[in-house]
């Protein structure tokens, strides 16, 4: 049995916990999914060896970790009133992919109202400008660091901006547009990877300060590549703070990075959302070349009824 693999999970497993102590308790909070299979595979060797007691010893953290991924997989209640949903694309292209096509085959194929990218550049959006042209309201900030950013859009926004939250100033881009007759506060966001040194700081400081916005609506969409997983505590702060819901509950865990391992990967490619938006349909697409899979996602603004209009 591999003994010293499952010692580490299970140190991993309560590690990860500890989330806002430093980096490396961050980095172990997320990898969930990693842990329970690990200890899965555990559980099967002690029953092939009957070994009872270290049987009931692996189960405890296996369900640690189970009860932290099974509620991605419960279905939630969809609402009859998704007439006509948003549909959104998000994509971290990554600056290294020449993959062009895909992403275009892609992007015609879902035929979205919104694409939201990442790590764009200039020689992207010249590929891509075939089919963006029909996208006429955008805001973009072209880098060549892994930190360009765009939103192209159909819909009319009210408002499109370019933000910087934290000291690093890396872009995020933020606005409102009217859907169903209901304002829609975006914000889509790239922090840096919490690679060591300040890094983890950075990223930290810009989801907080994300966090603190008092200046969004009710009905929020908070797109990105936020370089972390639902389990941190820094995620757990922004969507505590804002009253938001991670679009996957319902749809499964949808790892997206890397791409290479599609199905025992992290999900660090998120969309959140207001708990009263209705979260119609979400699934990765396919492998475009960069390290991270395509995001689509279907979203409904409820109408409010009679009584919440009422004075």
């Amino acid at each position: 049995m591999p003994f010293l693999l499952l010692f580490f999970s299970m140190i991993l497993t309560l590690a990860g916990f500890l989330s806002r102590w430093g980096l490396v308790f961050d980095l172990a909070a997320h990898f969930r999914l990693q842990y329970l299979l690990l200890q899965l595979l555990c559980l099967v060797l002690c029953v092939l060896q009957k070994q009872k007691k270290l049987f009931y010893f692996v189960i405890v953290f296996f369900l640690i970790n189970l009860s932290l991924i099974a509620p991605f997989y419960i279905p939630t209640a969809k609402s009859d009133l998704a007439i006509h949903p948003i549909r959104i694309l998000f994509s971290n292209v990554n600056i290294y992919n020449t993959n062009y096509k895909s992403l275009s085959h892609f992007i015609m194929d879902m035929s979205p109202d919104l694409i939201a990218l990442e790590e764009i550049n200039e020689r992207w959006t010249n590929d891509l400008s075939p089919v963006l042209a029909g996208y006429p309201y955008y805001k973009i900030v072209l880098r060549d660091d892994g930190f360009g950013i765009g939103i192209y859009s159909k819909i009319p926004f009210q408002n499109l901006d370019i933000k910087y939250f934290g000291e690093v100033g890396v872009p995020s881009i933020a606005g409102e547009f009217m859907w169903e007759n209901q304002a829609v506060s975006l914000l889509f966001t790239h922090p840096v990877p919490p690679t060591g040194g300040n890094h983890l700081r950075w990223r930290n400081e810009q989801l907080a300060n994300i966090a603190a916005l008092s200046s969004l609506n009710k009905n929020i969409i908070l797109l990105g590549d936020l370089n972390t997983t639902s389990w941190s505590g820094a995620f757990q702060n922004l969507i505590k703070q804002l009253g938001l819901k991670d679009s996957r509950r319902g749809f499964g865990l949808q790892t997206s990075w890397p791409s290479f391992l599609p199905y025992i990967g992290v999900t660090i490619d998120h969309c959140l959302v207001s708990k009263n938006i209705v979260v119609v349909n979400r699934t990765v697409g396919p492998n475009i070349g960069s390290d991270h899979l395509p995001v689509f996602i279907q979203l409904a603004i409820p109408t409010p009824s009679l009584k919440e209009r009422s004075p």
